[in-house]
């Protein structure tokens, strides 16, 4: 959503600066997306910006997250309600793909990029290498 808003809607960022940009708040600690809303916000109006950009990125999460939290608390062995959950969850599914494939075609740009990011999966997931062992590899 970030990338369709920043990049290809508001024109904010070229592609490839985003990637980089992206690349650079995964290092760090933290949620990367907030990192990346702050970054731009402070890139369109300086340190007022940053922090604008950051509480109004985490207050709606926050408060809807509240909300929920406590209906489900309430409500969440109803019928209805965990049927609705249930049916969400192919939603909620589909959107984090979307967005994994449209950053994958904006980062993935040749062969052995591809071929890096396979071997980096395979090595986190099946040989069980850290996250921070690849990062430092001089292969990346």
């Amino acid at each position: 959503m970030m990338f369709n808003h920043m990049v290809e809607k508001r024109q904010w960022l070229s592609k490839d600066r985003f990637v980089k940009i992206v690349a650079f708040c995964h290092m760090l600690p933290g949620p990367e997306a907030l990192q990346l809303a702050i970054y731009v916000g402070y890139l369109k109006r300086k340190v007022w910006g940053g922090i604008l950009a950051g509480l109004t990125f985490i207050l709606p999460g926050a408060v809807v997250m509240i909300l929920l939290s406590w209906l489900y608390v309430k409500y969440g062995k109803l019928p209805q309600v965990m049927n609705a959950l249930y049916v969400l969850k192919p939603a909620v599914l589909g959107i984090i793909a979307a967005g994994i494939i449209k950053l994958g075609r904006a980062s993935i740009r040749n062969f052995f990029l591809a071929l890096l990011l396979a071997g980096a999966f395979v090595g986190m997931r099946f040989a069980g290498i850290n996250f921070l062992l690849i990062l430092l590899s001089p292969v990346c």
